[in-house]
């Protein structure tokens, strides 16, 4: 609360749930943080990334794009030139049915009774709400909230007694993070400003965190009122607010309500839902949703055709786990390359071409051309 300057949040004078955390951190401690400053292109990357791998018999790799997660995994299939390793490609370009699928097979080859070689690379997504357990990880440079999460891979069950270590290097040219992902580059901007501010320090120490937290409040919440962690609306005919606010207190609606009246607004609660629904999105809404070309889904695309309503209904929703996000470049360049078809015009849904759908990468903007027998 001292922190964000706010006196109407509710919050603990002692917020944590553990007493005396300090104690714990040497005899919990899983993993290190190995970080450099020095940029690396996803080649660079990709040859650390099969080292550590060869070293530690597994690897984890979590980058921040899905471009870098795709060159990084083309790397590797050059340098793995012995088949040493099953390497395995993890990104939202891929349709939900379809990571579930790799997920499993990374659990199965991971299986400490028998465990196999396996090198991953992956975007963000397998940083929260996976069990798994890799003996060494690397993390493109990122805000140390996702570094944390990403150590969370490594060593989980704490089958080393020593802490493993899990490497960071910020990427070179990943500018359209600024654009696509402006919360993932402030965290890496940030992260490289604690290593300048304190060399050698631990990273994932409770000092080091509480320091990264302060700073990142600071920069969201410069004017000490709320910012950026409120959630500003923009475009308002009535001004700019924010989504906290709305639905809070919603002092901009109540001061127009007493323009307006000239009376004051009596009733207990003013929250604006609806403004909020309608002009705040978490993620922004410039996706496409089409269904891919995967398991399923052309079978479950058939079934929409027969049927009562309410069996339709269900089919859509399994369809969701075949279904994959594209943004708008990304559709409008499959579309003008005639990718995209209507598959359903009761329903609206959209089915990419076979050719445009990789085992290894999800959706490529560039088709699959099959090998043509000689």
């Amino acid at each position: 609360m001292k922190k964000t300057k706010r006196e109407n949040l509710l919050l603990s004078g002692k917020p944590d749930l553990i007493a005396e955390t300090e104690s714990y951190e040497d005899k919990l401690r899983r993993t290190r943080i190995v970080a450099s400053a020095e940029n690396k292109s996803c080649d660079e990357l990709g040859q650390i990334i099969y080292q550590q791998a060869r070293k530690n018999g597994n690897c984890l790799a979590i980058v921040n794009l899905k471009k870098e997660a795709r060159e990084i995994f083309q790397c590797l299939e050059r340098l793995d030139v012995n088949h040493e390793f099953e390497l395995i490609h993890l990104s939202t370009a891929m349709c939900g049915r379809h990571r579930t699928d790799c997920l499993n097979r990374i659990g199965a080859l991971l299986d400490p009774g028998n465990p196999k070689p396996v090198i991953c690379v992956s975007t963000q997504l397998i940083e929260a709400g996976v069990d798994i357990s890799f003996a060494c990880v690397v993390r493109a440079m990122a805000g140390l909230d996702s570094i944390m999460q990403a150590a969370g891979r490594c060593n989980r069950n704490g089958e080393s007694v020593e802490p493993k270590n899990v490497y960071v290097y910020p990427l070179k040219d990943e500018d359209s993070m600024e654009r696509y992902l402006p919360d993932i580059a402030m965290g890496k901007q940030l992260t490289l400003q604690i290593m300048e501010n304190y060399p050698g320090k631990d990273l994932l120490s409770s000092n080091i965190l509480e320091q990264y937290y302060d700073m990142l409040l600071r920069k969201k919440d410069g004017n000490g009122k709320g910012g950026y962690t409120d959630c500003p609306i923009r475009g308002r005919a009535e001004g700019a607010t924010t989504a906290y606010d709305l639905l809070s207190f919603n002092e901009c609606d109540r001061s127009q309500f007493t323009n307006t009246t000239g009376g004051k607004y009596g009733l207990c609660f003013a929250q604006a839902f609806q403004t909020v629904s309608d002009n705040f999105h978490v993620i922004p809404d410039v996706t496409h949703n089409v269904v891919v070309p995967y398991g399923q889904a052309t079978e479950l695309l058939d079934m929409l055709h027969r049927g009562e309503l309410s069996e339709k209904i269900s089919v859509l929703r399994r369809l969701q786990e075949y279904t994959v996000s594209l943004f708008d470049d990304d559709y409008r360049d499959l579309a003008r390359k005639h990718a995209i078809s209507l598959a359903n015009e009761d329903f609206g849904v959209f089915l990419l071409n076979e050719e445009y759908y990789n085992d290894k990468y999800g959706v490529v903007r560039e088709a699959e051309m099959p090998l043509l027998l000689m």
